[in-house]
């Protein structure tokens, strides 16, 4: 089989993003980052992830581990690369060797390098970067605001293979923003069922998703974070790579969030629409057997029942009263009212900087792991940080109503931190 030189541009965004990951882990670290590791001509440390790191090579624990995961990911988008480029009749290897460079101000670089015939000639290494990682960097601005928001769909439909003829429903998303052919060269597509819940309840939504009904399989790497700052207003923040399949190539070098801000008349009307519009897409000829993406195949007659209701009323983010604590723990992280929960912490995200300072604590550690004693202060430094976002976001409005959020720091097994 011929191969092909993998074109730059699909896999630069995949090392800028591992850059980015290696930015925010000295920022949690610091100089301990960089110990023990050989050092280039420009004082950079090299971190080799040709193959997986073992203890002899990297023997602090978190750190080894978030090496790997960091390596895993950059793999495995580059996998998902490969298999579109072959689709189209391209065909190129893995790399051969991948390195994580640090230099003694925080700035990181994540840099692969193919086989021979496969490498761009003149190009020793293919890699991005990212400065190091500021004090305010939680609390940085929007890449862009975009504001009074109106939300748009394209109906499109699948034959379905059944006896009566019909078809499954889709709704192609148009926002600001969107890439121009998202409805023809991706599976993505507006998941309606979400869209109606942010209309009553503010946290993180899959505002799209892929037709399979797992976010990743089109690269979705990230939820959206819905808030209800007022009465008349919604806004949307959008992590930029975490959603970069669905978002114009202006954005694919780009890092940090989008802002969208609704009036809230405008975004309930919109969703109401495309929630009309499913449920009277079918014909008597040709009836409608699923939307997409369908979740255990009555996500249609879901949608149906919700229509018919026609219950909009708004919803606190969490029953108030609730006590939500964040530890590190070898299992149950997050608890309410002192018991494990089993909610995706990011559900709980309004805004794009409590996503933010949540992978800053917990890429300290993993759970699973015990917390290397020479780091339990940074880590408890970013949990902090975190729980102090995160209280900000839920006393926005009426989102979260008489909820606490409070940190235990790694050293009390016993009680909790300071209340707020």
């Amino acid at each position: 089989m011929s191969g092909d030189v993998p074109p730059f541009k699909r896999v630069r965004h995949l090392l800028r993003d591992a850059a980015i990951g290696l930015a925010w882990l000295h920022h949690a670290l610091g100089a301990s980052l960089r110990a023990g590791w050989p050092m280039d001509d420009a004082g950079r440390a090299i971190i080799d992830v040709s193959a997986p790191l073992d203890e002899a090579a990297c023997p602090r624990a978190g750190t080894r581990d978030f090496f790997n995961r960091l390596r895993h990911r950059l793999l495995s988008a580059l996998e998902r690369s490969r298999s579109l480029a072959a689709a189209n009749g391209r065909h190129w290897p893995l790399p051969s060797a991948i390195r994580f460079l640090v230099a003694q101000d925080g700035a990181a670089t994540a840099a692969l390098r193919f086989p021979a015939p496969f490498q761009p000639e003149g190009v020793d290494w293919l890699e991005a970067s990212q400065p190091r990682i500021g004090p305010q960097a939680l609390w940085r601005g929007p890449r862009a605001e975009i504001r009074d928001v109106r939300l748009g769909y394209r109906l499109a439909f699948s034959q379905v293979e059944v006896d009566p003829p019909a078809r499954d429903v889709r709704l192609i998303p148009v926002f600001p923003e969107v890439r121009p052919d998202i409805g023809v060269t991706t599976e993505i597509v507006w998941d309606l069922p979400q869209l109606c819940e942010s209309v009553r309840r503010p946290g993180g939504y899959d505002v799209v998703n892929c037709t399979c009904g797992l976010a990743d399989h089109s690269g979705l790497m990230s939820l959206a974070f819905v808030a209800h700052p007022d009465d008349d207003t919604v806004v949307w923040e959008i992590d930029i790579p975490g959603h970069r399949p669905a978002l114009h190539p202006r954005w694919r070098d780009a890092s940090g969030f989008l802002r969208l801000v609704f009036r809230r008349a405008d975004y309930e009307a919109d969703i109401r629409a495309m929630l009309d519009a499913v449920v009277n897409a079918g014909t008597p000829e040709l009836p409608i057997d699923e939307y997409e993406p369908g979740r255990g195949g009555c996500t249609f007659e879901s949608l149906q029942d919700l229509a018919a209701k026609n219950q909009w009323s708004r919803l606190p983010l969490l029953r108030p009263g609730v006590a939500v604590e964040f530890r590190v723990a070898q299992q149950d992280f997050m608890l309410f009212d002192r018991r494990p929960s089993r909610i995706y912490a990011p559900r709980l995200f309004t805004r794009w900087a409590a996503s933010a300072a949540f992978d800053r604590w917990a890429d300290g550690f993993l759970p699973g792991r015990e917390l290397e004693v020479c780091r339990r202060a940074r880590c408890d430094q970013a949990g902090e940080a975190f729980a102090a976002v995160l209280r900000r976001c839920f006393a926005e409005g009426s989102t979260a109503p008489g909820v606490t959020v409070c940190y235990r720091p790694c050293s009390d097994h016993r009680g909790h931190s300071s209340a707020p």
